[in-house]
């Protein structure tokens, strides 16, 4: 029952396991094929003549959190041609001390952003096997799509990308900055949840928030128009309706400029400026850049978590492999 259990984890065909040793670190299965007719690769002739035994240590994939070692006993027959060959093996390449199960797993960890000397580390093999498995991996390049994305790349970037939804944000929390640093001391502590409060859509405030919220609007005639004028923007930007989101884009940018209030000036002027790049991105919602920016993200957490790769070639194809 034991070895009907071991048989059924390996998921190896006609396969004896004789013994299993376990240790704190490792797992050593013994096994050994059963003995059938195999064709000599010299003469093309078939024998059943075992001529002599050896073992074999071969790594197999991680189990129980350690590493996993099967011991195969390999049978080298003899040929009536004078020639001796060892038995072929589905699990197993010739010359290779691995199954082909941890060489797939291998690839397949590949896939994630872990480092190569993680992923040897995880898998019991050296570095360099990791490397030549890596080499071995091809991937074929895909015809380009209707719309291409482009993101600028920079490793030491210490500010966010630019997103036209942010100006909004920016405007009114330095209307709230300018509004507090004005304030009296002790006027300022009941601002102290301010940002959050004026920040967030006010439909999605609990009914204390949208009271608290109320109170300070009342205080400032330029915070209530700036509140008014980020609640519109952000309505504008959740219409489905492409072309009264275009008649209400240009409505709120005239709003904006006569508005009086200098951080909505400059907001304007900027959506003014960029007004035919805005409306592409309300009509045509489902393109965006968001992918682009990720298979970035990705790229720079594979540098960082790999301390930089050495070979450009492992580079580019830890990148199409990460970002697949």
């Amino acid at each position: 029952m034991h070895n009907h259990c071991i048989n059924k984890l390996l998921n190896i065909e006609d396969v004896i396991v004789k013994k299993v040793e376990h240790a704190d670190t490792f797992i050593k299965i013994y096994l050994e094929t059963k003995p059938q007719e195999h064709i000599c690769p010299f003469c093309h002739a078939t024998t059943r003549r075992v001529h002599d035994y050896r073992s074999q240590m071969i790594k197999d994939l991680p189990f129980q959190l350690k590493h996993c070692y099967l011991v195969l006993r390999k049978r080298r027959y003899h040929c009536s041609c004078g020639k001796h060959f060892y038995e072929s093996y589905s699990f197993l390449p010739r010359y290779f001390q691995r199954t082909n199960r941890l060489t797939a797993y291998i690839a397949s960890i590949l896939h994630t952003n872990l480092s190569m000397k993680d992923v040897a580390l995880q898998t019991n093999v050296s570095a360099s096997t990791v490397a030549r498995i890596l080499d071995s991996i091809s991937y074929s390049r895909q015809t380009l799509p209707e719309a291409i994305s482009i993101d600028e790349f920079k490793g030491n970037a210490s500010t966010g990308k630019y997103h036209f939804i942010r100006q909004v944000t920016w405007a009114i929390d330095g209307v709230r900055k300018r509004l507090q640093r004005s304030m009296p001391a002790s006027l300022r502590k009941y601002y102290k949840r301010s940002k959050k409060l004026i920040l967030t859509r006010y439909f999605k405030l609990k009914d204390e928030n949208k009271q608290a919220c109320d109170l300070m609007l009342l205080y400032n005639d330029d915070l209530r128009k700036a509140h008014f004028l980020k609640e519109k923007f952000y309505e504008i930007c959740q219409n489905p309706k492409y072309s009264e989101q275009r008649k209400d884009f240009f409505q709120w940018i005239k709003m904006a400029e006569n508005s009086g209030i200098p951080e909505f000036e400059k907001c304007a002027r900027t959506y003014r400026n960029w007004s035919k790049e805005i409306l592409n991105a309300f009509k045509y919602p489902h393109i965006t850049n968001g992918p682009t920016e990720g298979f970035n993200n990705k790229i720079k957490v594979l540098k960082r978590t790999s301390y930089g790769i050495r070979k450009f070639d492992h580079l580019r194809t830890r990148i199409f492999l990460v970002t697949n």
